[in-house]
């Protein structure tokens, strides 16, 4: 059975040991370079935190995969993409996707923290409206970090902030849009980042 057989509309992303490669591929190349340094900051905040080394692999999957769901989606509609349902479901039931990356039964988690990604602290986020502890800790953990580093990328049409600002942009929403632990614990790294790399 093949991908589109099992899940109509899944954008043909095949299922195998090639999943993450594969969904980086065909992400345009600001979103590509912005998920993979993503999983670098979502881990650093992880460490700061104190999670153990299995949380972690799952965290930086789950955010380098973060934004599958626009995948064949315009740039201009990015804030409209969700995961599909069918896309969900499919991730769910084919552990084959990351056996080779984590213990299949890890990917449950997996796939929550990417579903639950957009989620708001306060609940005002989507696909579902999910609040505070009930958002997936490692999505709480990609928002943060995904957040983060797309305020400090260059972007067409905004230019990036410091990492202090950026952090300061994020302390504001922090009990809103992000959990206040996370964006602290994200702080106390990037000082410590900026002392040890000169600033910049």
């Amino acid at each position: 059975m093949t991908a589109d057989e099992q899940a109509p509309g899944y954008r043909g992303i095949e299922l195998d040991e090639r999943f993450i490669p594969d969904v980086l591929e065909r992400l345009d190349e600001w979103t590509r370079k912005h998920s993979r340094a993503s999983a670098e900051w979502a881990e650093r905040i992880a460490r700061e935190l104190g999670l153990e080394n299995g949380d972690i692999r799952v965290l930086r999957i789950a955010a380098l995969l973060h934004a599958i769901d626009r995948l064949g989606v315009p740039p201009e509609e990015y804030d409209l993409s969700r995961l599909a349902e069918a896309e969900e479901e499919m991730l769910r039931r084919a552990p084959v996707i990351l056996g080779r990356v984590i213990p299949d039964e890890q990917l449950a988690r997996v796939v929550d923290a990417v579903a639950a990604s957009r989620e708001h602290f306060d609940g005002s986020g989507r696909p579902r409206g999910l609040k505070g502890e009930s958002i997936p800790f490692l999505a709480r953990i990609v928002a943060v970090a995904c957040a983060f580093q797309a305020l400090t990328m260059e972007r067409p049409g905004a230019s990036p902030l410091t990492r202090e600002v950026a952090c300061a942009r994020l302390a504001e929403e922090a009990g809103s849009r992000y959990e206040p632990r996370i964006v602290d614990a994200l702080a106390r790294v990037v000082t410590r980042f900026e002392r040890k790399s000169g600033g910049g």
